[in-house]
C-alpha cells in the first residue's frame, strides 16, 4: 500500500504547503508570533546596537538606554527595561537574562559578542525564521506528543514527555557540523549497560589509526581489542604484531572493539533504537562540554547529561517496575556488559527546530547550527523569484509523499515563451523542456533542501514499499526520479539516510 499521494500546485508560487493541516495551539501561537514580528519589521524594525566593550552588570554605558529600547521594541514583557538610565542595573540585567535564556545563550546577564549578535537579529529575520520552521513543521511527519523522547538538535536538549507533559529534561551533545546527527523517528526498545564500542571503519581510518601510528601503546592503554575481520568468531590479534604503518587506510579490514570502562566513549549506558544510521543516545565519560552553550561535538550520536535518570524513567514509564535507579546502578557497578529490554517501546524523535513555543507558551529561538534554515530559505526565495515568470500560470507540480518523484502538468496548450510542451511516455515518465526544465531543476533542488532541512517523508506506518533507497515502484505509474542529494537519500521511518552510515559516538 502506498501512502496518500500529496499534490502540490505550486503555480510557481511560494506556497509549499500540502493540504491545509489542522493546527494545534503551539502552531497557532507560532503563526501569531510570525505576524507580530512581521508587523514590527513593517513599522521600521529596531536599530542595530554597537558596543565597543563587553557590558557587565552594574556598569555604566551610554548605549544602555538603546539596549532598553531594543528589548521593549521586541516585547512589552521586558517591563524592567522601561527606564532612561545609562546604568546597567539589576532590573535590566533580569530582562537580558530572560532574553539570553530564550535564545539558548548562557543567562549570565553579560552582554558580549554572542548576546549582541542575537540582539542585532532584525524582526524581519525573526519573522522569516519562524516562517521557515512553520514550513518544516507542515512537512514533517507527526511526532508522538503524548509520550516519548525528543531531541531538538539546535536546542542541544533531550526531553522525555509523558501524557503530554515534560517529565525529564537534560542537556545533550549532538553531532559536529561535518558529522551531523540525523533527523529520524524510531522507538527505543532496550538499554545496554557497560557497552562495548565497535569502532566504525570510517572513524578507524580518520581518528584511531593516526593515534596508533603516533603511540604504539594506544590500543592497550584504551583497552581496545583487535580482531582479524568483522566476521563472528574472528580470531583476536596481538596489536603489536600488526604492521599498522604499512596498511593502506582504505584496506583496513580489522575490527577494533573497545571494552567497557572509564575510557569507553559510550560511557555506562546506551539507548538502542532501530535506524539506518547506527546512531543512538548514550552516556559519555566527558562531562565538561555539557556546560557550553553550543554543543556540536559528537560524531553523530546524542550524548546525554544524566543517562541514568533517563534509563530509570524509561524503565518505569508504563508503571512501577523492579528496575529502580538503585537496581540499574548495581548493573552498572558490576562492570559487565548486559541488555535490559524495556517493558514498552518508547518513541524517540530527533528533530530540528530553531523557532518554537515551549511548554510555558514562551517563544524560543536557536541558532541554525547545521545551516538547514538558510538552505530552505534560499529554496523558498527561488520559488518566489519564479512566481512572476512567463508561463508560470496554470503550471502544477505534483510531488509524492517521499518527495522523490516529480510530475509536471499543464492546464492548457503550450504557452509561447514560457512552458513549451509536456511529453508523457506510455510508462508515465514525464519529460519536460523549456521553462518547465527550470521548474524541474528547482523542484529537484527543493527536494534536496527539504531532505537536508529536517523534512521527514512517510514512514513504515505509511506502508512505503521501497525498491532500494530512494526508489519505489508505483502501482499504476512510473515517474522519473529526481537527482538524489550526494549526501542524503530518502529512507524509511521518516529518516534521511546517509550513504555511509556509521556507528559514531
Amino acid at each position: 500500500m502506498l501512502s496518500s499521494f500529496i499534490g502540490i500546485c505550486l503555480l510557481f508560487s511560494i506556497n509549499l504547503s500540502p493540504t491545509a493541516p489542522v493546527f494545534d495551539g503551539p502552531h497557532k501561537a507560532l503563526e501569531y508570533e510570525q505576524a507580530r514580528y512581521h508587523q514590527i519589521a513593517l513599522s521600521g524594525d529596531w536599530p542595530s546596537l554597537a558596543l565597543e566593550t563587553v557590558l557587565h552588570p552594574g556598569e555604566t554605558l551610554v548605549q544602555v538606554p538603546e539596549i532598553r529600547q531594543r528589548l521593549l521594541l521586541e516585547s512589552p514583557y521586558f517591563i524592567h527595561s522601561a527606564s532612561s538610565s545609562d546604568v546597567y542595573d539589576s532590573a535590566l540585567v533580569q530582562d537580558v537574562r530572560t532574553f539570553q535564556k530564550n535564545r539558548g545563550l548562557q543567562p549570565d546577564g553579560v552582554i558580549g559578542s554572542a548576546t549582541l549578535a542575537a540582539l542585532n537579529v532584525s524582526a524581519a529575520q525573526r519573522a522569516r525564521q519562524i516562517g521557515i520552521n512553520l514550513e518544516r513543521l507542515r512537512w514533517s511527519p507527526p511526532r508522538q506528543e503524548r509520550q516519548g523522547v525528543r531531541v531538538n538538535i539546535p536546542d542541544f536538549k533531550m526531553e522525555l514527555v509523558d501524557h503530554g507533559e515534560v517529565i525529564l529534561s537534560m542537556r545533550a551533545i549532538v553531532g559536529k557540523k561535518n558529522r551531523r546527527t540525523p533527523l529520524l523517528q524510531s522507538q527505543i526498545t532496550y538499554l545496554e549497560f557497560n557497552p562495548t564500542w565497535n569502532i566504525p571503519q570510517k572513524l578507524l581510518r580518520r581518528d584511531v589509526l593516526p593515534k596508533i601510528l603516533k603511540d604504539p601503546q594506544y590500543l592497550e592503554s584504551h583497552d581496545i581489542r583487535v580482531f582479524e575481520t568483522w566476521s563472528p568468531g574472528a580470531p583476536q590479534l596481538d596489536p603489536q604484531t600488526v604492521a599498522w604503518d604499512s596498511i593502506p587506510s582504505w584496506d583496513m579490514a580489522f575490527k577494533l572493539q573497545q571494552q567497557p570502562g572509564p575510557k569507553n566513549p559510550l560511557g555506562q549506558v546506551k539507548f538502542m533504537f532501530s535506524n539506518p544510521f547506527s546512531v543512538y543516545l548514550h552516556d559519555t565519560p566527558g562531562r565538561e562540554k555539557f556546560f557550553q552553550s553550543q554543543r556540536c561535538f559528537s560524531s553523530g550520536c546524542v550524548r546525554l547529561e544524566d543517562p541514568l535518570a533517563l534509563a530509570t524513567a524509561l524503565a518505569n514509564l508504563s508503571g512501577p517496575s523492579h528496575l529502580t535507579a538503585a537496581t540499574l546502578q548495581i548493573l552498572i557497578d558490576s562492570g559487565q556488559n548486559g541488555k535490559v529490554l524495556l517493558p514498552v517501546a518508547v518513541p524517540v524523535n530527533l528533530e530540528y527546530q530553531t523557532a518554537w513555543i515551549d511548554g510555558l507558551g514562551v517563544l524560543q529561538f536557536r541558532d541554525d547550527v547545521y545551516g538547514y534554515d538558510e538552505a530552505l530559505a534560499q529554496d523558498l526565495d527561488l520559488l518566489e523569484q519564479l512566481n512572476d515568470s512567463p508561463g508560470a500560470e496554470g503550471t502544477c507540480v505534483e510531488v509524492d509523499e517521499i518527495l522523490a518523484r516529480i510530475v509536471a502538468h499543464t492546464a492548457g496548450p503550450q504557452i509561447e515563451g514560457g512552458l513549451k510542451k509536456l511529453v508523457v511516455s506510455d510508462s508515465g515518465q514525464a519529460q519536460i523542456d523549456g521553462l518547465t526544465r527550470q521548474m524541474e531543476a528547482l523542484a529537484s533542488h527543493t527536494v534536496t533542501i527539504l531532505a537536508q532541512t529536517g523534512v521527514g517523508f512517510g514512514g513504515t506506518e505509511s506502508g512505503n514499499d521501497f525498491n532500494g533507497v530512494g526508489e519505489r515502484k508505483l502501482a499504476t505509474e512510473s515517474v522519473q526520479l529526481v537527482e538524489q542529494d550526494p549526501v542524503y537519500g530518502v529512507g524509511l521511518s521518516g529518516a534521511m539516510v546517509p550513504q555511509n552510515p556509521v556507528e559514531d559516538p
